[in-house]
């Protein structure tokens, strides 16, 4: 019994990796020169490629873009509130097994039950085993789905933005936001409310199609 309800305690440690489950997105050079003032900091100079001549950059914050896109939170709360039931009654399985099993342990230690009433003791924690076995199996198929539809979405994004810079003769579409690795964006440079816009009116007339 006590190799079997090892796995309690792992499973378990299980709900750790599980909770953290969660929808992100992600030429010869020209020699120039770029230089600091004066007095604060020395010259630089480093190679430019020639084919960034002239090239048109834009940028999307894309914290903005997972809290706004229609696609996204409805994504979330499809499938927030039933994983975090399933999960609640996944952590409280868990510890119910935990707390019978060590109770059980205690009893056997000091006499104070029988050798049939622990037996059918351990043979309904090995059927609560399996319960929580079940239960894992259907948090992960949870997160497996939810993935596959936030890679879907993810794809009709990028779809999108080829499509947006095509149209407009854009050279670039940076990601913006508090993950990203652009350090400074200007304004004027931002993208965000017209892509989230013209998104949204794209995932609802199809959403209205699949009623």
């Amino acid at each position: 019994m006590n190799n079997r309800f090892s796995v309690v305690l792992n499973v378990v440690l299980v709900i750790a990796v599980i909770v953290l489950f969660v929808l992100h997105f992600t030429s010869k050079p020209n020699e120039g020169t770029v230089a600091g003032t004066k007095d604060s900091v020395k010259q630089l100079t480093f190679a430019i490629p020639k084919n960034l001549h002239g090239a048109r950059v834009l940028y999307i914050n894309v914290d903005s873009l997972d809290t706004q896109y229609e696609a996204f939170t409805d994504l979330s709360k499809e499938t927030s509130s039933s994983y975090k039931y399933k999960l609640t009654q996944y952590q409280n399985k868990g510890m119910e097994l935990q707390q019978r099993y060590g109770a059980l342990q205690e009893k056997v230690q000091m006499g104070t039950i029988s050798a049939d009433e622990a037996a059918k003791e351990e043979a309904a924690i090995n059927k609560g085993m399996d319960d929580l076995k079940r239960m894992e199996t259907e948090l992960q198929l949870m997160e497996t789905n939810a993935m596959k539809k936030n890679q879907i979405i993810t794809e009709e994004i990028s779809k999108y933005f080829k499509s947006f810079a095509q149209q407009k003769g854009i050279d670039f579409i940076l990601g913006y936001g508090g993950s990203s690795t652009v350090l400074y964006a200007t304004d004027s440079l931002d993208v965000t409310t017209e892509i989230v816009m013209a998104l949204n009116a794209e995932y609802r007339a199809n959403k209205a199609v699949k009623k």
